[in-house]
């Protein structure tokens, strides 16, 4: 029995270590070929943990840029956390603070909580089947002059099995300030509170293709 344990062992830990040498070139050789098409993508430091039971994977100061589409995004770090016998299904823990720009402006978000659940297809394309997400005390400030807040919002989304390419959606805050701009189009009579007690959306929505990281690149 000791001799089974310890040899059990030995091929977990051996797997574990391959499991993390793969993820940890994973994100470079992706970085190099965004860069190839002329994204910036740059972090400061990736580190990995989690042995033996789960990839814990940290970005130290990422920075992501489509030049062709004008978008970017930098934060001070990024996690994502996945178990060693279930890599497909990632939780990620963005920071309290990060900053999402346009050709057009420049938002800083601040969150006391922004985490995701999501789980993917198995394969390399990275489908998604489903996801939830957490945001709390959301706060978007934007160059543009506006702001906007949500006390607390749930996410969930999960593949439409009876239509291709089609997700079901629902979304649920509680407190929301929308943005000025947004409220003057949405109410142009000024009925509207300036902060919603609830918002919901619950629908079904259908895409030209899988959303992939094929979609995202």
């Amino acid at each position: 029995t000791l001799i089974f344990a310890a040899a059990f062992a030995a091929l977990y830990a051996t797997y574990w270590v391959i499991g993390a040498q793969a993820a940890r070139m994973a994100l470079p050789a992706w970085a190099e070929e965004r860069r190839a098409e002329g994204w910036q993508v740059e972090w400061q430091d990736l580190r990995l943990r989690g042995f033996p039971s789960r990839f814990d994977t940290t970005l130290e100061a990422p920075a992501f840029a489509d030049p062709g589409t004008g978008w970017a995004w930098q934060a001070p770090f990024l996690q994502v956390f996945a178990l060693s016998y279930r890599p497909n299904h990632i939780i990620a823990v963005w920071p309290d603070e990060q900053t999402v720009a346009s050709p057009y402006e420049r938002v800083t978000v601040a969150a006391e909580k922004m985490q995701g659940s999501v789980v993917f297809e198995p394969g390399t394309a990275l489908t998604l089947d489903r996801s939830t997400f957490v945001l709390d005390g959301i706060r978007f400030e934007s160059s543009a002059g506006w702001s906007a807040a949500i006390s607390e919002g749930r996410l969930a989304t999960r593949q439409t099995t009876a239509l291709e390419h089609h997700h079901d959606i629902g979304f649920e805050a509680n407190l929301v300030r929308p943005a000025e701009p947004v409220l003057a189009a949405l109410d142009p009579a000024e009925m509207l509170p300036e902060v919603i007690d609830t918002m919901r959306i619950d629908a079904t929505v259908g895409f030209d293709a899988p959303w992939d990281r094929y979609a995202i690149e």
